[in-house]
């Protein structure tokens, strides 16, 4: 079984005296993990009770929070002190008002417990109840497959490698990179053209391949969607998805985007939000200090996984294969490695008044990374506006990082890095 990186954030947080809420997109793989964390507290001779909220047999018990305690109680009352009970709570979506139910439980049960909490939604985060009692809470949001667990499953291999990025070891970034370019050569067409959902890795075959992610996008709307649109609204709102798909990595104009799907821009505000919620596509801020000369109010889309996108957007690998490698999938690609990436912060754009822009920013622990695509061009060379924001920022900023195809070169006199799009998961943006 394929060992996550996420798994080790979890294990940490499972153990803390807070209320783990573990969230992502349908499919993605978070009762898996759950099951497998139950094993292991199993296998280690701890107590667990694992409840699967939607399922019938559960609905009397968890209609309030307290008949729920008292389930718990009649169940483990003779629990030894000493002992804790992890209390998984799979689909917590489904409840009401689910985070006043995690912490009435926590705050009402006598009881020594951990509770995990999965959920398809990222809403919690966005109620009062939350944000008033937010140091009571761990969060883990889970995406598909990174590119580098993706290589794992299609490979068999482990892709675990991790090289710091400095003139020293530009020698075994090089080696690494031409030993395993064939393998990324095989694999990257069909990471931008199918996804990184588990379930999709795994099957076989083109259509099975789509009739996967359209159950997994239709599952999405009719059991969590459908709750919160109206129903004269759900044709726009799949309109709004759509065109989203063919907006990923672009700016959006919400005057422009209420008027071509006819919504009131209330109504459109809403729909970015549960969109974000069901994790389908982030919506990013720009980055800013000098709001005078360097701020867009416009917010850029970016899709959460390509196998959506290309559903959404009507795409098939046919039509896609030739022109895969264009600037907007390269983008989303490095967007998704840079959230999920353990040395950054919050992704976000740069653009001037002047409409100067730097693709990504992040900021690190050692300062800040602009990150620039470089990758139709595939030329070590900087754009004046990155080097102008490196003179800006000099105070703060690391290291710039430029993706290109296949070069490799490190400039540590300017603190620039230019490196292959396919490398990014496996080298240390902080030495």
């Amino acid at each position: 079984m394929l060992n996550r990186k996420i798994e080790s954030e979890i294990e940490n947080k499972i153990e803390n005296n807070k209320i783990l809420v573990v969230e992502g997109a349908n499919g993605v793989g978070k009762t898996t993990l759950a099951r497998k964390f139950q094993s292991k507290k199993i296998d280690a001779g701890e107590i667990v009770e694992f409840v699967e909220v939607e399922k019938e047999r559960y609905s009397k018990k968890l209609e309030n929070a307290s008949n729920f305690i008292q389930y718990m109680k009649r169940n483990y009352s003779d629990t030894p002190s000493d002992k804790t009970i992890y209390l998984f709570l799979d689909n917590t979506h489904y409840l009401d008002n689910g985070v006043n139910f995690l912490l009435k439980i926590k705050k009402e049960l006598d009881l020594e417990v951990k509770i995990i909490a999965v959920t398809s939604s990222g809403a919690y985060k966005k109620t009062s109840e939350y944000q008033s009692n937010e140091e009571k809470f761990s969060i883990v949001d889970v995406y598909s497959l990174t590119w580098q667990e993706f290589l794992e499953v299609q490979t068999g291999s482990a892709f675990d490698t991790k090289i710091g990025i400095n003139k020293e070891n530009k020698e075994e970034i090089d080696s690494f990179y031409k030993d395993n370019q064939e393998i990324f050569r095989n694999y990257f067409d069909d990471l931008l053209l199918w996804g990184s959902y588990p379930q999709i890795i795994k099957c076989e075959g083109g259509e099975n391949k789509r009739k996967i992610i359209e159950k997994i996008f239709l599952d999405t709307i009719e059991t969590e969607a459908a709750e919160k649109i109206q129903k004269s609204n759900m044709e726009k709102y799949l309109k709004f998805l759509q065109v989203m798909a063919r907006s990923s990595t672009y700016s959006i104009n919400h005057n422009r985007l209420s008027n071509q799907i006819r919504i009131h821009k209330r109504t459109l505000q809403k729909f970015i939000d549960l969109t974000e919620n069901l994790f389908l596509f982030s919506f990013v801020k720009p980055f800013y200090r000098d709001e005078s000369n360097e701020i867009t109010k416009m917010t850029k889309v970016f899709g959460n996984d390509f196998g959506i996108i290309n559903y959404l957007a009507g795409h098939s690998p046919v039509t896609r294969l030739p022109t895969v490698y264009e600037k907007e999938y390269i983008s989303d690609f490095i967007f998704d490695e840079l959230c999920r990436h353990e040395d950054t912060g919050a992704v976000k754009f740069y653009r001037t008044i002047a409409k100067a822009e730097i693709d990504f920013v992040t900021e690190t622990e050692a300062g800040l990374v602009p990150v620039e695509l470089n990758f139709l061009e595939n030329k070590c060379k900087s754009s004046v506006v990155l080097n102008n924001f490196e003179e800006r920022y000099s105070e703060d900023h690391h290291k710039s990082l430029i993706i290109t195809r296949d070069k490799v070169k490190i400039e540590e006199n300017k603190n620039k890095v230019y490196l292959p799009a396919a490398m990014l998961s496996f080298v240390k943006l902080i030495n």
